[in-house]
């Protein structure tokens, strides 16, 4: 007897139970080895081999067969990874016969048990071909890989499931009946009409395979994809009999596909433009907000090197970076798209790695040019001027830092020039804010103009610029600079249709003479520039030590200014104003003084300004009406005769709402008729007072008050203007009447202030008449009305009344 086995060995995760109903077997077990023993043989395995005992069996199973199976077992642990089912083609010939069988393992208990099946093929000769093709259809459902097959007889209405099959839904085989509504059943209902439908389609012959992913449903609920590939076979008359497949677990290959879709959404749909690059920094994709950042729609990119989209300056360096392979590199950048516009971007790159070699590269590019131009925008806001785009004080401090750093070891000088316009407050005041920054611009551009770019401007606020010149020699060159921007800065401009005087002051610091510090020299300059503008205006002054206790001086007194009113310090002098030619008082001007507690009488032209700066002089000019109209009312009750009282009022009480809410209370509380109150205004407010200030007074005009013009003369009046205007009498500065009638041009200006009056009905007076001579002149040129040193100097209320007193009983 010879025995022989085949070379080739096939594996099958299960056989068909079936096959085996009627075949020989027999039990074996396995040892770690691989040593075989024999446990148990059927009947049909000992009549097969005619053997009569298990004991007979069992020495042939050592001698013809033991060692073949060790051999397969043995491959089959090594290749198959773990799958318990293979065949071995087996044939065995005597002296009296030949058995070609087929050996079927089937091993269990992780390679510790298996049963062997005993196929006997010259038992099968007339159906051997039907079990090849059966093997061959489970060779081809299996192909490549062990899936849950199942095989469903269409006539029966029965399906085979394989152990597998049982598993993916949670049992085993023996949960199983083999109804083929129990495949169906296991269908997730939303998927069970698109899988039947392909089932439909297959057996339609619509398609050659059926194939279809879906979800099913085990018996603890629980969710597994699956892919399901099958064959279907017909009878003669094309009729779908039978129907085999395999099925497959999906679930983390379609878990890992959907997020393999879920980053190709991502790397589409993110804002950022996103570019894959293979290892050698080319092109491979790039997204739509690449595309739209790059101007590169329906342009292929792909041969293009990723240093190209970069300005020509940086390109060397992205070649670099990319050399480098970095793990991660994030900084700022700037792309040339195909439109030819630069863009900032921020570049964030990462790679991608296969073990050890690096195979792509992913860039990201955000446009940062909105954030360039915000970032921009907060550097203007912080140290740049809003209004003329100059440095601001934030700048000039930073700048003054590091140019004093800078010097500290030389010798060199720097010149800080504190610039501040004249009359500015009154111009801003007057026109309105609109008019005020067109000012400062024109002031702005001709200190650009004048010194040009080699020192530092800055506009401090308001009226205020600086100018450094960081220079050798700086005490003359800061001479020359302050002579050329006095100058330059002196001319008329055209604001809303008027001629503005515009003229600035300047005060000049020296480092490291007059200070080693920001704030020292500006301080110092600061009260270089009040001496300036108390020195006349329209000029420039240099610091000196006596002006820093100057402007400490000036701080105080702004400090105690605020408390003046509540301390009753201001008081009122009076003085007469007088018809020439019958030497009858006609009036009385109010005054104010500040009389601080143990301190020396302080006069108009030291505090008014102040007050109009920091906005007291509002509630100042109140007290004033009040004091005065009570004062003249208290002196008509007492049977005095003085014509009426004339009160100043400021530029920034004509602007205010409650100006006629004042005079209003004044009269009231006083009692005072409203004839006996005559209010003064300056002629430059008039001439740059918008028509709502004009309708202001026409207002007061209308309580019965009367309306003066006072310092005329000096602001340039249009006389079309003028005669629009609700005023009573004129006020002849007391500039034109101080040198008449030896000055020609004086004399010939106050004739025709006088002639001009007349022609408009206007009263006139004149201020500062101080000798006869003076007062001749007037009464023979028509002006009847005087008011100056000649007549009196102001008075106090009591010295007034007496005055006033005594005028009336000479007239008795």
């Amino acid at each position: 007897m010879t025995f022989e086995t085949g070379e080739e060995m096939s594996t099958y995760e299960q056989i068909d139970s079936a096959l085996f109903d009627t075949t020989a077997s027999f039990e074996i077990s396995i040892s770690k080895h691989f040593d075989l023993s024999l446990i148990s043989v059927d009947d049909l395995t000992l009549t097969l081999f005619s053997l009569d005992t298990q004991s007979d069996f069992d020495e042939f199973f050592h001698t013809n067969i033991a060692s073949s199976l060790a051999h397969g077992l043995t491959h089959l642990h090594r290749t198959a990874q773990g799958r318990s089912c293979f065949r071995v083609p087996f044939t065995i010939t005597t002296d009296s016969s030949h058995l070609d069988s087929i050996l079927l393992l089937n091993v269990q208990e992780n390679y510790h048990k298996a049963i062997v099946h005993i196929v006997d093929l010259t038992q099968f000769s007339e159906a051997k071909f039907q079990l090849e093709e059966l093997m061959l259809r489970y060779e081809l459902v299996v192909e490549g890989a062990f899936g849950a097959i199942w095989d469903w007889d269409l006539v029966n209405k029965s399906v085979h499931f394989s152990e597998s099959w049982c598993q993916l839904r949670g049992g085993t085989k023996s949960d199983f009946t083999g109804d083929q509504n129990e495949w169906v059943e296991s269908v997730h209902p939303d998927d069970l009409p698109r899988v039947m439908q392909a089932v439909e389609d297959h057996f339609a012959g619509k398609t050659e395979v059926f194939e279809e992913e879906y979800r099913i449903v085990d018996k603890q609920g629980g969710i597994t994809w699956i892919v399901d590939r099958g064959i279907a076979k017909r009878n003669a008359q094309g009729e779908v009999i039978r129907m085999a497949g395999s099925e497959f677990d999906i679930t983390e290959q379609r878990a890992h596909r959907e997020e393999l879709k879920l980053a190709a959404s991502v790397f589409e749909n993110i804002t950022e433009a996103a570019v894959i690059l293979d290892a050698n920094g080319y092109i491979i994709n790039v997204n739509e907000a690449f595309n739209q950042l790059f101007c590169s729609q329906n342009i292929p990119l792909d041969s293009m090197h990723f240093s190209e989209i970069f300005s020509i300056s940086q390109r060397q360096i992205i070649k670099d970076l990319l050399a480098t392979h970095p793990i991660k590199w994030s900084g700022e950048t700037q792309i040339h798209t195909l439109n030819h516009d630069a863009v900032a971007c921020k570049l964030t790159v990462n790679h991608v790695k296969n073990g050890e070699e690096i195979t792509h590269f992913v860039c990201l590019l955000a446009d940062i040019s909105e954030t360039k131009k915000t970032q921009s925008l907060l550097y203007d806001l912080a140290y740049k001027d809003a209004l003329t785009g100059l440095p601001n004080r934030l700048s000039l401090n930073s700048y003054l830092m590091s140019q004093i750093r800078q010097y500290r070891e030389t010798n060199k000088q720097l010149a800080l020039l504190f610039i501040d316009l004249d009359n500015f407050k009154f111009v801003n005041d007057s026109l309105g804010h609109k008019a005020g920054d067109d000012i400062v611009k024109k002031a702005a551009r001709i200190i650009n103009d004048v010194m040009g770019e080699h020192c530092f401007i800055a506009r401090l606020g308001g009226d205020e610029f600086v100018v450094v010149l960081p220079i050798n020699q700086a005490t003359n060159t800061a001479q020359q600079a302050a002579e050329k921007l006095v100058s330059n800065l002196k001319h008329r401009v055209d604001i809303q249709d008027k001629k503005v005087m515009v003229s600035a002051s300047i005060g000049i610091s020296i480092y490291p003479n007059d200070g080693v510090d920001s704030d020292t020299l500006i301080q110092h300059a600061d009260a270089a520039m009040y001496q300036a503008k108390e020195r006349g205006k329209q000029t420039y002054q240099f610091y000196t030590q006596c002006l820093t206790q100057k402007a400490m001086d000036r701080m105080q007194l702004e400090a105690n200014i605020d408390q003046a009113i509540a301390r009753e310090e201001f008081i009122l002098h009076y003085q007469p104003q007088i018809d020439i030619a019958t030497d009858k008082i006609i009036g009385v001007e109010a005054l104010i003084r500040w009389q601080p507690h143990e301190h020396p009488l302080i006069y108009p032209d030291q505090f008014i300004t102040l007050a109009e700066e920091n906005n007291t002089i509002i509630e100042i000019g109140h007290w004033v009406l009040r004091a005065a109209c009570q004062q003249a009312k208290q002196w008509l009750d007492s049977g005095l005769v003085f014509g009426a009282m004339s009160v100043n009022v400021s530029a920034k009480q004509l602007q205010s709402d409650e100006l006629i809410n004042h005079v209003k209370n004044a009269l009231a509380v006083s009692g005072l008729a409203p004839q006996y109150l005559e209010l003064e205004i300056t002629e430059s407010f008039i001439l740059h007072q918008p028509d709502d200030a004009i309708a202001r007074l026409h207002k007061l005009r209308e309580l019965g008050v009367t309306l003066a013009i006072d310092d005329f003369g000096t602001g340039y009046s249009s006389l079309s203007y003028l005669k629009r205007l609700p005023v009573h009498r004129l006020k002849i500065d007391r500039s034109f009447i101080g040198d008449i009638p030896q000055d020609t041009n004086d004399t010939a200006i106050t004739q025709a202030i006088i002639v001009m009056a007349e022609q408009l009905g206007l009263a006139i007076i004149a201020e500062g008449v101080e000798t006869q001579e003076q007062a001749q002149f007037l009464l023979r040129n028509k002006c009847s009305q005087a008011q100056g040193y000649l007549y009196s100097k102001p008075l106090d209320s009591l010295q007034a009344e007496a005055f006033i007193s005594k005028k009336s009983s000479l007239l008795v």
